[in-house]
């Protein structure tokens, strides 16, 4: 029998499998796998890709995770019954930025722009 011959006919081949020994029913059931999982992957690559990216197993967790909602902040240095420590204010405001006044550059490129009207760059004649 042939392997197209035995897919076709699923009955036939489950009565096969059911009929030999465990390593060869183990090794049926993995190719079944891959057969559906190249199936998948020609009807709708880009969903394919993701599953191969992402197991799912890992989706499953993390939308457990998300379900339980968010947990509280803790570190392996803390200890749970301590209280803890209000930020202090005025710290990591920076008042001088370092950054100049760039308002000049702006005016300096409307009045280039301005010169331009009339010439080359004119969009009136386009409306």
């Amino acid at each position: 029998m042939k392997l197209v011959e035995a897919i076709s006919d699923m009955k036939r081949l489950a009565a096969m499998t059911d009929a030999s020994p465990p390593e060869i029913q183990c090794l049926v059931r993995f190719a079944l796998i891959e057969i559906d999982r190249q199936r998948f992957a020609r009807r709708n690559p880009t969903l394919a890709a993701m599953r191969e990216a992402v197991p799912d197993s890992l989706v499953r967790d993390l939308v457990a995770d998300q379900r339980r909602g968010v947990s509280s902040p803790s570190s392996l240095a803390s200890l749970p019954d301590q209280k803890r420590e209000e930020p202090r204010r005025g710290t990591g405001w920076q008042q001088d930025t370092g950054f100049r006044d760039r308002s000049r550059d702006f005016e300096l490129m409307d009045r280039i722009v301005e010169s331009q009207v009339g010439g080359p760059n004119d969009t009136r004649r386009l409306r």
